[in-house]
């Protein structure tokens, strides 16, 4: 070999080097940044959930008690037959706003997960706080919401982070329902897949509803945009618990949103 292609040779093999080394610092980089952004996603969230909590004590342990002891002073006025009609329709009145403020409370920081203190490693179920949602949901909105779990489903045992993190994504694909789908009706359905090798299972939620939907593309942008908070924040709750979610959507098709949280092995 002439030494002219020795050092041909030698710049191709510095250029591919060069190249590999450009490419591994660029993963790399692209590591940190979005282990950054995770960390700094879970400290927001973090900061959320401390504010939601304590403005649902603060709801609950003032304005709620106010209230019931007004209902309570108005059921013991004596009154003649004249008021009573009067009197018994502001105690309705009365005990309609507690119910209102207590899904607000509910809605803020379930209870489930209000009697966790910070710090605590004990271990929540998911199930209950969505079928409490589903609830709160179809007799707000009027649109009837189905919730079911997959025939001989074990109820999986989730960290009260990821319970936190799942229902805040069920909420606003809820919320999402009610504000912008004209849907009639929801669904919520949950079951538990394992892995081709069967060693690893994942928790699988479908939330469907027959609105208007919308193009994919369009809705591939908002995903994106900055402005559309709702929709960014389900995908950052998700990513910061290890799972993933999808939305399948068509113009007047309604939309399913896909969610899958991968369990720990199960020995």
């Amino acid at each position: 070999m002439s030494q002219l292609s020795l050092v041909a040779v030698l710049l191709v093999i510095l250029v591919i080097f060069a190249v590999a080394l450009i490419l591994v610092l660029k993963k790399i980089r692209s590591g940190q940044k979005a282990a950054a952004r995770i960390e700094h996603n879970k400290m927001i969230f973090d900061i959320q959930e401390k504010e939601r909590a304590k403005i649902s004590r603060d709801i609950h342990d003032s304005v709620v008690q106010d209230i019931r002891v007004l209902r309570l002073e108005t059921e013991n006025l004596v009154v003649d037959e004249a008021s009573k009609a009067r009197q018994t329709k502001i105690e309705d009145l009365a005990t309609d706003c507690i119910i209102k403020l207590r899904n607000i409370c509910y809605n803020l920081t379930p209870a489930e997960l209000a009697s966790h203190n910070e710090g605590d490693s004990t271990q929540l179920e998911l199930i209950s706080i969505i079928n409490s949602l589903v609830q709160q949901f179809s007799s707000r909105t009027h649109i009837p919401c189905v919730f079911k779990v997959e025939e001989g489903f074990e109820y999986p045992v989730l960290e009260k982070e990821t319970t936190q993190n799942l229902f805040r994504v069920i909420q606003e694909a809820l919320t999402n329902i009610e504000k912008h789908s004209y849907a009639t009706q929801a669904s919520i359905f949950i079951k538990k897949t394992d892995s081709s090798g069967g060693n690893r299972s994942a928790l699988m939620i479908y939330i469907t509803d027959d609105g208007i939907g919308c193009n994919q593309n369009e809705l591939a942008k908002k995903l994106k945009s900055k402005e559309h908070l709702g929709l960014r924040g389900m995908k950052d709750r998700m990513e910061l618990i290890g799972g993933q979610i999808e939305f399948f959507t068509a113009q007047n098709d309604g939309m399913e949103i896909k969610i899958e949280l991968p369990l720990e092995s199960e020995k």
